[in-house]
């Protein structure tokens, strides 16, 4: 994933690409007193293929807040996941919930210490995965050598 470098001389690049991606992603907004905040669905998995977790992006958009903010999703008493983080930065965390298949309806709640300044409804959404199969090169020669790998005549 590219990395936002906050470099405002860069006009274009992944530092354009990032903010376009962040821009154009599905996701809810979350406003209270001095903080504004944006939770996204987005194709990003952690664990092993039995047990994927789902990854939730929490945007910090705009904070006027000092200090470490809480938020923790989960089905009515049952926490999934919880993250703090310092509220006074720009950038992204992100909640781990398992892997769903259909829509979800989750409740979302921001914290300072043990206060709930709010809570939200949103939908967990099953997400696209993608399967990288890379072969090494000295594979192919070999598969070549032994005569298991087309030749480049029958290629035309």
């Amino acid at each position: 994933m590219p990395r936002e470098t906050g470099d405002p001389l860069n006009r274009g690049g992944s530092y354009a690409h990032r903010k376009e991606l962040v821009a154009n992603t599905e996701g809810i907004g979350f406003e209270t007193d001095g903080l504004r905040l944006r939770f996204s669905n987005v194709p990003l998995f952690q664990g092993t293929w039995a047990d994927l977790l789902q990854g939730i992006r929490i945007r910090v958009v705009e904070s006027r807040i000092d200090g470490v903010v809480g938020v923790r999703i989960g089905k009515k008493a049952a926490v999934q996941d919880e993250v703090e983080f310092n509220a006074n930065r720009q950038g992204s965390e992100f909640l781990f919930v398992p892997e769903v298949v259909e829509d979800s309806d989750q409740a979302i709640e921001l914290l300072i210490g043990d206060h709930v300044l709010g809570s939200i409804a949103f939908t967990v959404r099953p997400q696209r995965k993608r399967e990288l199969q890379l072969v090494h090169n000295s594979l192919l020669r070999a598969s070549k050598r032994l005569g298991n790998a087309p030749s480049d005549a029958s290629a035309n």
